[in-house]
């Protein structure tokens, strides 16, 4: 990456960052002691703190906000913390590798290339010919951030941002975003308009042409929502999943009611949970890669012309 393109990339990060913090309307659990809860709802969940073994640290909570008939919370919860976290450690990892020589010699640095290249290569090249290198810094910025915030969840006592609907939701509506502005610049605004009447004259007769345009228009349109729909559901969905089945797995040797373990279940248990949290690691990778290929494909089709 170029020191520009490293810039575009901390200007697009802080927009994510922006558009995720306003949009959290954060869930938290009951104020009632931890055994009272749901255990697997009590670790899934956005809290007020940051839980370590005998630590609990209260964060600051504010007042709603209330305009008009919206209300906006801005307390910090733990989520919020560890998104904060997962960005730091970007925009570190973006100074440490600003381009000051040609091929990378480290361990870490070589990974980092190998990842930039494979991202420029395979995902948004094949999306996008003759524009990747202009989108190529907001994909790259997309796919780090993800999977910075996927691993963080993956050590002991840390939470994923991504747990959190209000998170995958700011980074799909910045996809839709930059989607259309990419679009609207192509092809302008009425040209763009006419890639959702995919019926072209010469096609068919032109009474039906007209139609048939008018009754897909719509359809057509509405991907405008349900394509970014689709990304923060998906992405929300499988980093849940993948915690929800590790702490199942933990949690078979539970006794809820003696408040006791079953040590004939839980080893068992135990084995499983290693197994999924591995399969884990590769999932942090995959759902970033998905994420991304598929911002770069819904980017890539509205700048074809023949949509």
């Amino acid at each position: 990456m170029t020191s520009r393109q490293s810039i575009k990339i901390l200007f697009l990060i802080a927009a994510l960052l922006v558009s995720a913090n306003l949009s959290a309307v954060p869930y938290r659990t009951p104020t009632e002691p931890a055994h009272e809860q749901d255990p697997l709802m009590h670790h899934l969940s956005d809290h007020g703190y940051i839980e370590f073994p005998g630590i609990k640290i209260e964060l600051p909570q504010f007042k709603p906000v209330q305009i008009g008939s919206f209300s906006f919370d801005f307390s910090l919860t733990n989520h919020f913390i560890f998104y904060w976290i997962g960005f730091i450690v970007l925009i570190l990892i973006l100074r440490r590798f600003k381009k000051k020589k040609l091929v990378q010699t480290g361990f870490l640095g070589q990974m980092i290339e190998a990842i930039v290249l494979f991202v420029r290569d395979d995902i948004v090249k094949p999306a996008m010919p003759h524009d990747y290198n202009k989108y190529l810094p907001f994909f790259l910025t997309l796919f780090f951030f993800l999977l910075l915030q996927d691993i963080i969840g993956l050590f002991p006592f840390m939470s994923q941002a991504t747990k959190n609907l209000s998170i995958t939701s700011a980074f799909a509506f910045i996809v839709l975003i930059v989607w259309q502005i990419a679009a609207i610049s192509k092809h302008g605004f009425f040209g763009y308009l006419k890639t959702f009447m995919p019926i072209k004259k010469g096609d068919m007769a032109t009474p039906a042409v007209i139609g048939m345009n008018i009754f897909l228009f719509p359809l057509e349109f509405m991907q405008i929502l349900t394509k970014p729909f689709a990304l923060s559901i998906r992405l929300f969905a499988n980093m849940v999943a993948g915690h929800a089945v590790i702490l199942t797995f933990l949690l078979l040797g539970w006794n809820s009611v003696n408040l006791s373990w079953n040590i004939g279940v839980i080893i068992p248990g135990i084995f499983g949970a290693v197994f999924i949290y591995v399969l884990e690691i590769l999932v942090a990778f995959l759902q970033a890669y998905v994420f991304t290929l598929l911002s770069a494909m819904f980017i890539g089709n509205s700048l074809n012309e023949s949509h």
